[in-house]
């Protein structure tokens, strides 16, 4: 999905998905750093004369498979003569700056998880509301900040009482009748708004490290949303939420089932489903 085209003095920016802030004057002011101050869920391509830049959001979420992840890439006379890539994917990769202590309390990681939502839920969205660790987190931080959303849940495959507390909490709708296959599939014949807020991708980013299968979720589902004019947001896929994932003190947390998620919801008192991962249907 298209969002924004700019055309000035030979310059050419394209903003594919959702990037709020205003991409040709920080383009202007920034150049190359441009990744520094854009947020969201985008690509950004900027065409100048023979020279071309593309410019990523951390999750690639709009260019699966194709370019890495919160990188800049430019490409002039048709080779790559700039390209850099600001994070590595994994935790197994993960290595602290010299001197870095990790954090022993949520606090910074509650901040970026609410900021991400803030974010990205505007403009009246849907949250796809499950009873998993993604989804809750997301709802709960919306919930918290008193930001305007609506909530679609599927019946099926969910945790009957921990999905009707939820739901019941943020005046959703529990959708009856889905019995296989994928919940978006199903559930997008019912959305109403423009936007849809999910926790789609999370497990890969935190848990499996499973790239390929990441850029196949985001790829599949932002098709299916696009081809019905909705945007497809992941605010869990932000890289200030990533960074403060991983910089905490593992004596803490069990990252293998993403128990800082739970202690968010927890803090809230937001219901939790403890049991089995249960996934939005995909």
């Amino acid at each position: 999905m298209i969002s924004k085209l700019y055309n000035e003095d030979g310059l050419n920016i394209v903003v594919k998905g959702f990037c709020p802030v205003d991409v040709l004057e920080i383009w202007k002011s920034e150049k190359l750093n441009s990744y520094r101050y854009l947020k969201g869920d985008y690509l950004v391509k900027v065409s100048e004369h023979n020279k071309t830049v593309y410019i990523t959001d951390f999750a690639g979420s709009q260019s699966p498979g194709q370019l890495p992840r919160n990188s800049t890439i430019v490409i002039q006379d048709n080779e790559i003569v700039y390209c850099k890539q600001n994070w590595t994917t994994t935790r197994k990769y993960y290595i602290p700056p010299q001197g870095f202590e990790r954090k022993t309390n949520f606090d910074d990681f509650f901040h970026a998880i609410d900021n991400a939502v803030a974010l990205r839920c505007t403009d009246n969205p849907t949250i796809t509301l499950s009873c998993g660790h993604d989804s809750g987190v997301i709802a709960a931080s919306a919930l918290k900040q008193n930001l305007k959303f609506n909530a679609l849940s599927l019946r099926s495959i969910e945790n009957e009482d921990v999905l009707e507390r939820r739901s019941e909490l943020v005046n959703g709708t529990i959708l009856d009748g889905f019995t296989q296959g994928s919940g978006h599939d199903f559930i997008v014949n019912f959305i109403s708004d423009n936007v849809v807020v999910s926790g789609l991708g999370a497990d890969e980013l935190y848990v499996t490290g499973d790239d390929e299968l990441l850029a196949e979720f985001y790829a599949d589902t932002i098709d299916l949303y696009a081809s019905r004019g909705i945007e497809h947001r992941f605010p869990l896929s932000d890289y200030s939420v990533w960074e403060e994932y991983f910089s905490l003190d593992e004596r803490i947390i069990n990252k293998a089932n993403k128990s800082p998620f739970i202690k968010y919801m927890e803090t809230l008192d937001f219901p939790v489903h403890y049991g089995e991962k249960v996934s939005f249907g995909i």
